[in-house]
């Protein structure tokens, strides 16, 4: 009995102390709290529909559009890896320099697929790299006043409002999105 006792202390014992190593790790790398933490979350929770939409999406989906004067499926992917771009640069990241010039014309899935990747991360590092002390900072985000921090939430509010149309598009043509039991 006692050396039961013993061995379920020492088990015990392990696990507090590899559960805390964990734990330090994974907080010394990610100092991220506050806002930014919850933007972040809404950005990968985003990112991981967007791209398994995209690549559950047959090729020959891409062009489909509900009416003419509105973008595709591939093209609604695409304004939102730009969005992603530009939106984030509003809050004073730098654009990368090799976009792809008109980018949100970009159908082709493989490509679609790796802008998507490349823009969310490019999001996320740009919430990561705006200062705390630097989130009232005001900006003229497209001729309306704003600040870093409304810049990043509306980030969010983009991300999401074209998720909800590409999910009516993907179901109007009988694609069910991945993550849906219905």
């Amino acid at each position: 009995m006692k050396l039961r006792i013993t061995f379920l202390s020492f088990l015990f014992f392990v696990f507090l102390t590899n559960s805390n190593l964990f734990a330090q790790k994974e907080n010394s790398s990610e100092k991220i709290k506050g806002i930014r933490a919850e933007i972040i979350v809404q950005i990968d929770a985003a990112e991981k529909k967007y791209v398994s939409l995209a690549e559950t999406t047959p090729q020959e989906k891409y062009s489909y559009r509900p009416a003419k004067e509105v973008r595709s499926i591939g093209e609604v992917f695409m304004h939102v890896a730009y969005g992603n771009y530009l939106i984030a640069s509003k809050a004073g990241v730098e654009m990368p320099k090799d976009l792809p010039k008109d980018m949100e014309k970009i159908t082709e899935k493989s490509k679609v697929v790796k802008h998507l990747k490349k823009s969310f991360e490019f999001a996320r590092q740009a919430v990561k790299d705006t200062e705390v002390s630097n989130l009232d900072d005001p900006i003229d985000f497209f001729g309306r006043k704003t600040t870093k921090r409304g810049v990043l939430y509306f980030l969010t509010i983009h991300v999401n409002q074209h998720l909800g149309q590409s999910i009516a598009y993907s179901r109007s043509v009988g694609i069910k999105p991945p993550w849906s039991n219905n």
